[in-house]
């Protein structure tokens, strides 16, 4: 709520009569449609070869976090997180703990103010989808960046395999809204309602159903380091 103006209802609105994005991707529901099922419409086209990258991405991330779900499996490897070349460095327990707990709180910090800030605090009536996807773009792009920065060295190793996971899924909601954006500023009119579309709708509620699966193993994860490192509790999830 902004100057007495109600952000996310107005933008609610616009993406409404944009016809660009389903309402339900974000959790809404139409005021002429009942609630409806995360799972994507019988009804929407499949989309060409060309169009579903995003998609498989989502798919083949969606995968790795079924397969490393359970809290006594090994970590997955996913080389989505950029790591700097060091030398490597004699570090004693005390020191690994530290380094676990300061890239926790960092981790999830940044985890947690994308996810509270989706919302952009617009200070003026006129809502635009467009500024919306742009935000929720930069958003994602902010997430990557800070992870890329974080020090890995001596860090407890099923956290950064469950950071890698958080990357890769920022990385594809980066290009989600990158994708949306583009064809709101650059593509032809009738393709708003046409299967691109509809492409970037499925591939977006394939995103947002992929968000519930990190969720859950950032939980799982926070359980194991409260676990392991009890003197250096709590572990705070970023995520509620």
């Amino acid at each position: 709520m902004a100057l007495g103006i109600n952000v996310k209802q107005l933008a609610q609105g616009a993406i409404e009569k944009s016809q660009l994005i389903d309402p339900s991707i974000f959790g809404w529901e139409s005021p002429s449609q009942d609630k409806r099922d995360d799972t994507p419409s019988a009804e929407v086209e499949v989309p060409s070869v060309s169009d579903i990258d995003a998609v498989d991405r989502s798919t083949e991330l969606a995968d790795n976090l079924v397969a490393n779900d359970s809290l006594e499996s090994e970590p997955t490897s996913i080389e989505m997180l950029p790591t700097v070349a060091a030398q490597p460095v004699e570090m004693s327990q005390q020191q690994r703990e530290a380094a676990t707990k300061a890239y926790w709180n960092s981790f999830a910090d940044c985890a947690r103010s994308e996810f509270h800030g989706r919302w952009p605090e617009i200070q003026y009536a006129n809502c635009q989808l467009l500024d919306y996807l742009i935000h929720r773009q930069q958003g994602h792009e902010q997430v990557l960046k800070s992870l890329k920065q974080l020090e890995t060295q001596g860090v407890d190793a099923r956290l950064l395999d469950h950071s890698a996971i958080v990357f890769a899924w920022h990385k594809s909601g980066e290009e989600l809204f990158a994708q949306a954006v583009n064809l709101l500023t650059n593509g032809p009119r009738a393709q708003l309602t046409g299967p691109f579309a509809q492409s970037w709708q499925s591939a977006a509620t394939q995103h947002r159903m992929e968000e519930k699966l990190v969720r859950k193993k950032h939980r799982v994860t926070a359980g194991y380091l409260n676990h392991t490192y009890e003197a250096l509790a709590p572990f705070v999830p970023a995520f509620p």
